[in-house]
């Protein structure tokens, strides 16, 4: 899968796996050849094969029963879209990916933000004028 200088790069990065999964992701969507499912195991699992939970392993076990069952079935069914139907898809959005629905903008909530406080404002001294008269 990684070439040997590929395998030295990954050496000189930090050990976070964080920082590791992001470069195989990037390494991997340039080579066209990113496996999801094993990305999940290597994200949820450390070096000698220990899970970081019940759940993570479970999930992972399903993905790969998911991933035979529509291969026999010849059901196509990218990598992505098996982990999306076990893990679901979640609010964020990984650039290149397509992963999940975008997050709202800051202009966006602030805007809505903003009218709502500007409509309790306007009830607000709806009410006051009506207490006075």
């Amino acid at each position: 899968m990684f070439s040997p200088s590929e395998i030295s790069c990954l050496q000189s990065i930090p050990s976070s796996t964080v920082l590791l999964a992001i470069w195989m992701i990037r390494l991997s969507l340039k080579n066209g050849d990113c496996d999801m499912i094993e990305l999940y195991k290597y994200t949820h699992a450390n070096v000698i094969g220990k899970w970081s939970s019940a759940v993570a392993k479970k999930n992972w076990e399903q993905m790969n029963e998911l991933r035979d069952l529509y291969a026999a079935e010849d059901v196509e069914k990218s990598e992505q879209e098996i982990v999306a139907e076990v893990v679901g898809r979640g609010n964020g959005y990984i650039k290149g990916l397509g992963y999940g629905p975008k997050p709202r903008g800051k202009q966006r909530n602030l805007k809505k933000q903003e009218s709502s406080w500007e409509n309790q404002k306007q009830k607000w001294l709806l009410t006051r004028a009506r207490s006075m008269l």
